[in-house]
């Protein structure tokens, strides 16, 4: 989970729109499956 954190502040650091949304999908995405599968 960390690593993706880090992975996603890192596609952040890039000046395109496109790939900062994709980055806050992802990680939305992840974050959802996550909970979902611990709980």
């Amino acid at each position: 989970m960390i690593f993706l954190l880090c992975y996603s502040f890192i596609n952040l650091g890039f000046d395109q729109r496109e790939t900062r949304g994709l980055a806050f999908y992802l990680m939305f995405e992840h974050f959802s499956i996550l909970i979902h599968y611990e709980f």
